[in-house]
């Protein structure tokens, strides 16, 4: 079975974004004493989280997919650079799954895979999807 992040993951990234760009402006806004070194720094916050906002994380979420077969976990994602993680689900050590307030609300949750050298983190996906996943994995 093979799924993609839901709108809604996009939309929470572009938010959470949204929120370091106004944080990091008024910063710059709050500690510069002189007009000149307010604007050009406020300027490539801006300039650089708009390309983010807008042109990245769209594409980075809609690169990102994951596809389930046979005892293994395929997640392929990125944007300029196209990554592909197998993972056997003999190798796998532990499952995460959980919830922050803000996700729950959006009824999406977020799993981490232990494999043997580090943790594979699959960004939020619907609860459905979720328990799907952890459920062939328990089978497996």
């Amino acid at each position: 079975m093979t799924f993609y992040l839901p709108k809604k993951t996009r939309i929470l990234w572009q938010l959470r974004t949204s929120l370091i760009v106004t944080v990091l402006c008024a910063l710059i806004m709050a500690f510069c004493r002189s007009s000149l070194w307010k604007i050009l720094p406020t300027t490539i916050v801006i300039s650089i989280g708009s390309v983010l906002i807008f042109g990245y994380i769209p594409l980075y979420f809609k690169n990102y997919n994951i596809f389930v077969n046979n005892g293994c976990i395929s997640i392929t994602k990125g944007v300029f650079i196209k990554t592909t993680y197998l993972v056997i689900l003999d190798c796998l050590a532990v499952v995460k799954c959980f919830t922050t307030p803000v996700i729950s609300l959006l009824k999406l949750k977020v799993v981490m895979l232990k494999v043997s050298r580090g943790w594979m983190f699959i960004p939020e996906i619907s609860c459905e999807d979720a328990d799907w996943l952890i459920k062939v994995i328990y089978e497996e």
